[in-house]
């Protein structure tokens, strides 16, 4: 480290002081990474603007029964130059130490040289802060530009849908597997998507696309009892799992290929006539939104007009 050149010592530490500890975050010639902050002689240095300069620890009543000058690694002499961030809130030091008493300090030079080079710390730090507060700021801008372009997909999706739905009210009967690959479209993090209808007191699926064709075709485990629930309740059933879920039959859901599971109500003319289903294989993976674009999604399909 330049400091222990520039002042012909064999200890020099970047030290940093919180509200208890001091921590050495560059270090020559000292083991210990670490001290407790009653055995600091680094905090008498942060009460003064000057670099603070002690040239024997065993005769200073300050520092006189510090651990670390009455027991290994025994030291005698310190300088320390304050780390002030452009705030002039005190960071810590740039020190050098010695084993041995210094009865005549630092020179001037080795005293300026210290001083500059607690400057070069400190603006090391700041340029450290600054890259990460940028990293923060282009993360946050990613994201939302991320987010940005999943509403534009989102809406995009919904729009056509409506347009699928509108066209029902002329006569043309709406492709109801298009309208759930819209809803795929919307949420991304579903891998599967379903319209579940009630004829005759059952339950069936009435149309599904992606990974809920599986439970359609030949369902050895079925969403089925969720959207009775659904139905009853007039409500949304969401789980972020259902393999936890209490709500699921323990002797089936086993049996499922899914995980998450969002069930969205389906109502015409105030009454609740079926439901639309995303799933997804891994756990956790929805987010409020998605449940939000799904029951949008199942308001669009309230609009369809039945013959």
């Amino acid at each position: 480290m330049l400091a222990s050149q520039a002042c012909d010592t064999p200890i020099a530490l970047v030290s940093l002081l919180d509200a208890d500890r001091q921590w050495f975050k560059a270090r020559v010639g000292l083991d210990a990474c670490e001290t407790p902050l009653n055995q600091s002689v680094c905090v008498h240095a942060l009460k003064q603007r000057n670099t603070l300069v002690i040239p024997d620890l065993l005769h200073d009543e300050r520092t006189s029964h510090s651990p670390l000058v009455t027991a290994d690694p025994y030291l005698r002499f310190y300088a320390g130059a304050r780390l002030e961030n452009p705030n002039g809130v005190a960071l810590g030091t740039l020190c050098v130490v010695d084993k041995l008493p210094r009865p005549e300090g630092l020179s001037e030079a080795q005293a300026n040289a210290l001083k500059a080079l607690a400057g070069q710390v400190v603006a090391q730090l700041e340029l450290r802060r600054a890259i990460m507060e940028r990293d923060r700021a282009l993360k946050a801008y990613h994201q939302a530009q991320q987010q940005m372009r999943a509403d534009a997909v989102r809406c995009a999706a919904l729009i056509r849908a409506q347009q699928a739905v509108s066209m029902s009210l002329g006569g043309i009967k709406p492709n109801i597997s298009s309208i759930l690959r819209d809803c795929l479209a919307a949420v991304p993090r579903a891998d599967g998507a379903a319209l579940i209808t009630r004829e005759d007191k059952k339950l069936t699926y009435d149309a599904a696309i992606g990974s809920a064709a599986s439970q359609a075709s030949a369902p050895k485990w079925s969403a089925v009892p969720f959207a009775d629930l659904c139905m009853r309740t007039g409500q949304p059933f969401f789980s972020s799992d259902i393999f936890c879920d209490q709500r699921a039959d323990p002797a089936t859901v086993k049996l499922s290929s899914h995980r998450s599971l969002i069930i969205a109500p389906i109502l015409r003319n105030g009454t609740n006539v079926s439901c639309l289903e995303l799933c997804a294989r891994l756990p956790g993976i929805f987010t409020d939104d998605d449940i939000l674009t799904a029951r949008l999604f199942a308001g669009v399909l309230g609009g369809i007009r039945m013959e």
